[in-house]
């Protein structure tokens, strides 16, 4: 962190930056700047743009995708218990439903001659898909 009235070292904020190899909000924070003024400077200079992204296995982007389903899956439960099934909840239970057979087929087709795969919880992706298929059945069951 610089003192107040340092000069902001732009040099290695932009081989910082560059890299990619620590976060922009590390940046700013070591460097004490604002990020409107670590982007308005990268736009200025032409600094080379950053992947907004980290590349992502197909196996860690399969496991989020089952946690994001988990998440509205929960959601729509909790919704249920303070308003009656509707239609708007019959589409959102139809398209998990059409989610989660694509999950699982992509999750077959990676893990042919692997290894189990993990969730972030630790729960294997395998006992996660058979605890989401249950609970879209007793959603569509009401």
């Amino acid at each position: 962190m610089r003192a107040p009235d340092a000069p902001i070292d732009w040099q290695a904020i932009k081989r910082d930056y560059e890299a990619g190899k620590s976060a922009v909000t590390a940046i700013e924070a070591r460097y004490g700047v604002t990020q409107a003024q670590l982007y308005w400077r990268a736009d200025q200079d032409g600094w080379t743009k950053r992947r907004r992204f980290a590349r992502v296995s197909r196996t860690q982007l399969i496991a989020r995708l089952f946690h994001v389903l988990e998440t509205q899956i929960s959601k729509l439960e909790e919704r249920m218990t303070q308003k009656p099934f509707g239609e708007q909840e019959v589409r959102i239970l139809s398209n998990m439903s059409r989610s989660l057979d694509k999950l699982i087929e992509m999750d077959k087709a990676e893990r042919k001659g692997k290894v189990r795969v993990r969730s972030r919880t630790g729960r294997s992706m395998e006992d996660l898909r058979r605890e989401l298929t249950e609970r879209i059945v007793k959603l569509s069951q009401r």
